[in-house]
């Protein structure tokens, strides 16, 4: 099979690079069986990943009763959110051993939700912040425990059914003719009321596919299933097409980018032939990025955006200038958006928005300079630690882990998915969670209770 030559040999365990890991033929293969608690764990973490694309959660709101205010706000909605994420965090909770072993990943993780909780002892609206730090605390531990305790396969694995759920479900909208079904630009919006939210759920659901599809073919030679996947997969990107959303992509791209670069330089078969590749690649996107730098207007105009990237630039420009209002500590998390004066703000450039549009630029403005270093850490921590992953093992869950933290960190670019409830942030946790130190050490096995 081709992943014993080449690209494949580098992805599988070289002992020659002294991994401490206990090497064992793998997840598929694993011969002690899943405990009743690693069950419900997996399917609650599936039920996790599928109300935290929010489509469901917010349209079964939506046809129950008149909504009052925003979703977010919304009682009812906060309390579906917090009770998956309690019993995910319940069920998960014998993960916390690996977690506080692994003290540089406690550490980081703590202390930016600490500081987003503290948030709301200067914040402008104190209701909000504590409603949205809490979930936020609640959701992340969550996602670091499941990523701790369960198996990397069971976290892909939970990440596709809810995919595939959402996607099944918007297609099976659009056909029956829902209202809302496609958005206000006319494209595909099933469930999840805009392209920008169905999108992401589409292509995280293509890339979960494909690992999948590589992963049975690896592990069992299992065609059928790998072909099927595979199918499955091409279907996702059809109906990511049928969206037009562009963000996720662009950072699908960077993360694919990245993380070849990356495994070209690990050391392996062939090793000088991939570093000059990656060389001559690294020179290839730099010229890349700077020729879409210069010639922006061009680049826009042939995938039929704004050169203001859909408005994002007006805003961004209303967000600094309130972030320079408060630097330090901000606003609070999340709260600004309760105030007039930055809605009155947006509204005079034709913007009715109430998120910054930017992972980071929201986190600046609601945490100020404090939380956006904690930010930072974080980001980097579980870089480093899913990359350090990769290292030991090079199989294409290790790649996976690290190409879903490179993801969320490039997303979170061009739109806000750092809170409460969001995919993408509870995706990266997860990731965290199942990179730290002991997670594939046979002689730490926990929770078989």
């Amino acid at each position: 099979m081709w992943h014993r030559y080449g690209w494949g040999a580098m992805l599988e365990i070289d002992n020659r690079v002294g991994s401490p890991i206990d090497e064992r033929p793998g997840d598929f293969a694993r011969s002690a069986s899943r405990s009743r608690r690693e069950w419900a764990a997996a399917i609650a973490l599936g039920a996790m990943f599928l109300m935290v694309t929010k489509g469901p959660v917010y349209r079964i709101r939506f046809e129950a009763a008149p909504l009052a205010g925003d979703f977010i706000d919304d009682p009812w909605v906060q309390s579906a959110f917090v009770v998956i994420a309690l019993v995910v965090g319940v069920l998960a909770w014998p993960g916390s051993q690996r977690l506080f072993e692994d003290r540089l990943i406690a550490i980081v993780f703590g202390a930016f939700l600490l500081i987003v909780v503290a948030s709301s002892s200067w914040s402008v609206v104190t209701s909000r912040t504590v409603e949205q730090a809490g979930m936020l605390l609640l959701g992340t531990v969550a996602a670091l425990l499941a990523g701790a305790y369960l198996r990397r396969i069971d976290v892909v694995v939970a990440l596709w059914v809810a995919t595939q759920v959402g996607i099944a479900a918007s297609v099976f909208a659009n056909a029956r003719s829902w209202s809302l079904a496609i958005d206000h630009n006319g494209d595909l919006a099933g469930i999840y009321f805009n392209r920008n939210s169905l999108g992401p759920v589409a292509v995280l659901g293509g890339v979960a596919s494909v690992t999948l599809a590589v992963a049975c073919w690896q592990r069992t030679g299992t065609r059928v299933v790998s072909g099927v996947l595979g199918a499955v997969a091409a279907f996702d990107v059809v109906v990511w097409w049928r969206t037009g959303s562009l963000t996720p992509v662009f950072a699908i791209v960077v993360a694919a980018i990245v993380l070849v670069l990356v495994v070209l330089f690990l050391p392996g078969p062939n090793a000088a032939l991939r570093r000059r590749l990656g060389v001559v690649l690294s020179a290839l996107s730099v010229l890349g990025i700077g020729v879409a730098v210069v010639a922006w207007s061009t680049v826009a105009d042939s995938l039929d955006r704004s050169t203001t990237f859909s408005g994002r630039t007006t805003i961004w420009d209303v967000v600094l200038d309130f972030v320079g209002e408060r630097p330090i500590q901000g606003w609070g998390f999340m709260a600004v958006w309760r105030q007039p004066e930055i809605i009155e703000a947006l509204d005079e450039h034709n913007r009715v928005v109430f998120e910054a549009h930017s992972g980071y630029l929201e986190v600046l403005l609601g945490v100020g300079v404090i939380g956006f270093c904690g930010l930072l850490a974080v980001f980097g921590v579980a870089l480093a630690r899913s990359g350090t992953a990769l290292w030991r093992r090079r199989d294409v869950l290790a790649v996976y882990a690290f190409a879903m933290v490179l993801y969320a960190v490039a997303v979170n670019l061009g739109e806000t998915y750092v809170g409460a409830n969001l995919l993408p942030w509870i995706l990266m946790s997860a990731m965290a969670g199942q990179s730290v130190f002991g997670h594939d050490d046979r002689e730490k096995e926990i929770g078989k209770s």
